[in-house]
């Protein structure tokens, strides 16, 4: 019976023994098996760079936010990345960053990212109507963040002077390039040069304007005569008449 215990003995060690050296491969197979996937930092690391690289000229302090990568989600090795936006995309606000594995094996990722712009915008210091010519002490700056506004808001305040409203804008409110209208080539009561064009005759004399109105539109002039002429607006201001 001591015989058969001791050979038993020498069986479960011998059990044991092969059950650890298995445990052993186990162990020293799995981090093989990770180091051939794509890490999920070097993902977000190429995004960080694209992002970085995008913002560069961007006004105002720019900051962002990689969104981490489902754990779940296995990547296969890549040796070459390209980075860039879905077709409509840009990096404003919430954004979509696409990563694509060129090779050896081409996978495709589609990675979240929060763009945050620290800027000023051009405000409505009161309310406004449509049809306002906005004057400087009509708007101001204040600071906001870009990435939650329209990528239309106006961050100077030359881009709004001297242009009127095409719609009202309530006090306190960022302004938008939509709207406003084009800037007047003429405005109504100002003097204005007349050119009177026929054939080889040509006379310019000045006029005051009836109107406001943009280069190409239509207005009329009242001459030092007291004749009112009708004419097109040229993009310096003058008006033609033919």
């Amino acid at each position: 019976m001591k015989r058969m215990s001791g050979i038993r003995r020498r069986a479960v060690d011998c059990l044991l023994q092969a059950w650890g050296l298995a445990l052993v491969s186990t162990t020293l197979a799995l981090p093989l098996a990770r180091a051939a996937n794509t890490p999920h930092s070097v993902v977000t690391e190429h995004v960080s760079r694209f992002v970085e690289h995008q913002t560069r000229g961007l006004p105002g302090q720019v900051s962002w936010t990689v969104a981490p990568l489902d754990e779940r989600v296995r990547l296969a090795p890549c040796d070459e990345f390209s980075v860039g936006l879905p077709p409509g995309g840009r990096l404003w606000g919430r954004s979509t960053v696409s990563v694509r594995c060129l090779q050896p094996q081409p996978w495709q990722i589609f990675v979240s990212v929060t763009v945050r712009i620290v800027a000023e915008v051009v405000v409505a210091a009161r309310p406004l109507s449509a049809g306002t010519v906005i004057a400087r002490e009509d708007v101001s700056l204040r600071t906001e963040d870009l990435g939650a506004l329209p990528p239309s808001v106006l961050i100077d305040l030359s881009q709004a002077v001297g242009r009127p409203l095409a719609m009202g804008v309530a006090g306190g409110a960022a302004l938008r390039a939509d709207q406003l209208r084009q800037a007047w080539a003429v405005t109504q009561g100002q003097t204005v040069r007349v050119s009177f064009d026929s054939g080889a005759l040509r006379v310019s004399a000045e006029g005051r304007a009836l109107g406001n109105a943009l280069a190409g539109q239509q207005v009329d002039v009242r001459m030092a005569s007291g004749k009112t002429v009708r004419g097109t607006v040229r993009p310096d201001g003058s008006v033609q008449v033919q």
